[in-house]
């Protein structure tokens, strides 16, 4: 009995340890699991932000090309429209010269005089001197009107040269405007491109450290999910274990509350036959004669159950329970029956010796034995036979 209440304390100890065990890993379980769904949600979210840099960054770069071809055909188109520009200058100037000669010509025509006639026949000399002016005349006005012509279409050019100088002028400006106004966004694009590529790299970097980190609770998780198992097996086989032990000393006790009640009922018996061998003594002494007194009888005296001398006779009893894992039964036999520690049975069952035992322990009413000797198996209901 002392050992089974060690064992059971035992087995409660530890299983109160296993479990808080448990318990401790289970809120670290629970603890690691909360950390990680945590982090799989920031890396999902970083994810979301990565995807959304990278989608701007990728608009913002097709902008910045957009803006860049742009900004090569306005450099294209300013460069086409100096050179137009040049070109209508040099026309301007060209035909400023033209308009400057025509006009010194116009001057020189109108100066020129006419020659005198020669001093030879004077109505000879006069029609042909006329006809010759006439024809001169006409020539000459023939001229200046083409040339008042050129001279009015060369200022027609020049005026259209004029507005168109201003047009491109206009255009350039507007041109340089645009230039400047698209450096400026590309500059901007380029430092926001430069701070996009920043924050990804960074945030690479951290998603980098939060899958790490992620595939490290994933492992532990892992294995305190082991040690889990492990844990709430050992308990289950410590809950069967005392679950069995309580069931064995649940029958120890029903055994042993059985034999107690038979060992009482002996003991009645036992005083009951006491008090009729008293009274049957007391009787013969009455019925015998006074005057035989040859042979004197010395007194019996009973002494009670508790003090009574081990008998002479073999003593026998039962074996109650058996625990094979300890190597050790219960007998019926108690020190009530004369039986102390290191006195020696032997197990009888069918008229033939299976074993011995040796006391280790005793109670009023039974003892505890070690299994000496055991050729076949021991179990309960086997005799168990002293001899002192």
């Amino acid at each position: 009995m002392g050992k089974n209440t060690i064992i059971l304390v035992i087995l409660i100890v530890l299983f109160l340890g296993s479990s808080f065990l448990a318990y401790n890993y289970y809120n670290q379980a629970q603890r690691l699991f909360q950390e990680k769904q945590t982090l799989i949600r920031e890396n999902r979210e970083l994810s979301e932000d990565l995807d959304r840099y990278k989608g701007e960054n990728k608009r913002l770069i097709s902008k910045n090309k957009n803006l860049s071809l742009r900004l090569a055909k306005i450099e294209e188109d300013l460069d086409r429209i100096e050179k137009e520009r040049d070109e209508y200058k040099k026309r301007y100037e060209d035909i400023k010269e033209e308009k400057e000669g025509l006009v010194e010509e116009i001057k020189k025509l109108k100066q020129v005089r006419v020659e005198k006639p020669p001093s030879y026949g004077k109505e000879e000399v006069s029609d042909e001197y006329w006809q010759d002016v006439l024809q001169k005349k006409a020539e000459l006005q023939i001229q200046i009107e083409k040339l008042l012509s050129g001279l009015k279409e060369k200022d027609a050019e020049v005026k259209s040269l004029k507005l168109k100088n201003e047009e491109l002028v206009s255009k350039i400006s507007s041109l340089e405007k645009a230039k400047e106004e698209l450096e400026r966004k590309l500059d901007f694009n380029s430092r926001t491109i430069e701070i996009l590529t920043k924050d990804l790299v960074r945030e690479k970097e951290d998603k980098s450290s939060i899958l790490k980190e992620a595939e490290r609770l994933k492992e532990e998780n892992i294995s305190l999910s082991r040690e889990l198992i492990l844990t709430k097996k050992l308990r289950a086989d410590l809950e069967k274990t005392l679950s069995k032990l309580q069931d064995e000393k649940r029958i120890l006790e029903r055994k042993v509350k059985d034999v107690e009640t038979t060992l009482r009922e002996k003991a009645l018996e036992m005083s009951a036959l006491q008090r009729q061998l008293s009274q049957a003594i007391s009787s013969t002494k009455e019925v015998m004669p006074k005057e035989s007194k040859a042979i004197e009888l010395p007194p019996i005296v009973v002494k009670p159950e508790t003090k009574l001398s081990r008998p002479i006779t073999i003593l026998e009893g039962k074996i109650l329970a058996v625990n094979e894992k300890e190597g050790f039964v219960i007998i019926d036999l108690g020190s009530s029956s004369g039986i102390k520690p290191g006195d020696k049975f032997s197990v009888i069952r069918g008229g033939e010796e299976i074993g011995s035992l040796g006391v280790i322990e005793t109670r009023q009413n039974i003892s505890a034995c070690d299994i000496k000797i055991a050729k076949q198996g021991l179990k309960e209901g086997d005799i168990v036979k002293f001899t002192p």
